[in-house]
């Protein structure tokens, strides 16, 4: 797994080089963080166990799934019918979760979206295009091409229509581009022995397709545990988490007796607690979770942290 496990932290004792490993603040982890992450035994708490949920389209939770949805973005602008109503339609004809669509394009994109998924306008090789939406930041990274530098978004959105070879079609509208990426995610990963949010990151699957510790979707090696608390929040508004449910969790052989973060001097680092005056924090505060979103007015100046 070195080499292919990024964190947005500096910290000496968590990263291999101060040189970031994409774009100025995603550095690569060293074996410590790995086998943190990788440890099963972290990851068994009533929330964070649902990085290990299965990811198949649960019948049982067809009247619900567009509530769910809903509340995996809160009160940011995807909650609305048009954005999840593509992502329970993909979720059913792919016969993957829609929650996993939908927490997936919150990591990706954020509750509010990005220029990712609002048609922005980009340049792309010296002309001018817009209308295009790349909600899971599908084939989104940094590049430098005869000396100009592109962003991760004007990558994303150049590959969204097509302007770098691909099948499929353009996407160039938003049910289009949810679909597209869903099924991406769908007969990519999840039909192919990834069905977790585990196993979507460190492919170890016994059942998977592709070989070991390749064709993993994303290098964030928070992902499975942030995913898996915005699943766990969705559920638990819905008053929904006495369904059954299923997880697959993996079990190694030879392991020791516990896993924990590399020592950085006093390895008490919970905060108590975390407030923005006035304002709510979403998700809720969690000692676990290391970033949260609040919504403020756009002429707001200041405010206050405690």
């Amino acid at each position: 797994e070195e080499g292919k496990n990024y964190m947005q932290s500096t910290n000496p004792n968590y990263i291999t080089s101060t040189k970031p490993a994409e774009a100025s603040s995603w550095y690569h982890v060293n074996k410590g963080v790995i086998a943190f992450y990788m440890d099963p035994r972290n990851w068994l708490t009533e929330d964070k166990i649902f990085m290990f949920e299965k990811q198949d389209y649960s019948n049982s939770l067809e009247e619900q799934y567009p509530t769910l949805i809903k509340a995996i973005f809160g009160t940011g602008k995807l909650s609305a019918d048009e954005y999840t109503i593509p992502m329970f339609n993909a979720g059913k004809a792919g016969n993957i979760s829609p929650l996993l669509i939908a927490s997936r394009i919150r990591l990706e994109v954020g509750a509010n979206g990005s220029d990712s998924t609002n048609g922005t306008e980009f340049t792309w090789k010296g002309q001018t295009y817009s209308g295009y939406y790349n909600f899971f930041n599908i084939g989104a990274y940094e590049e430098t091409i005869n000396g100009v530098h592109y962003s991760s978004i004007t990558r994303g959105l150049a590959y969204a229509a097509k302007l770098i070879e691909r099948d499929g079609e353009v996407w160039n509208n938003i049910e289009t581009a949810i679909k597209e990426g869903s099924s991406f995610l769908a007969n990519g990963y999840v039909n192919k022995g990834q069905g977790t949010l585990y196993y979507q990151k460190f492919n170890v699957s016994p059942d998977a397709y592709y070989s070991k510790y390749t064709h993993q979707y994303m290098t964030n090696i928070q992902a499975p545990a942030t995913e898996g608390k915005q699943t766990y929040n969705s559920y638990k508004t819905s008053e929904l988490l006495n369904q059954p449910l299923i997880f697959e969790i993996p079990i190694y052989n030879n392991m020791p007796q516990y896993t924990s973060l590399p020592n950085s001097g006093n390895t008490n680092t919970n905060l108590k607690g975390l407030e923005v005056d006035g304002y709510s924090l979403e998700p809720i505060f969690d000692n676990d979770v290391l970033s949260y979103e609040v919504y403020v007015p756009t002429s707001t100046e200041k405010i206050l942290v405690e």
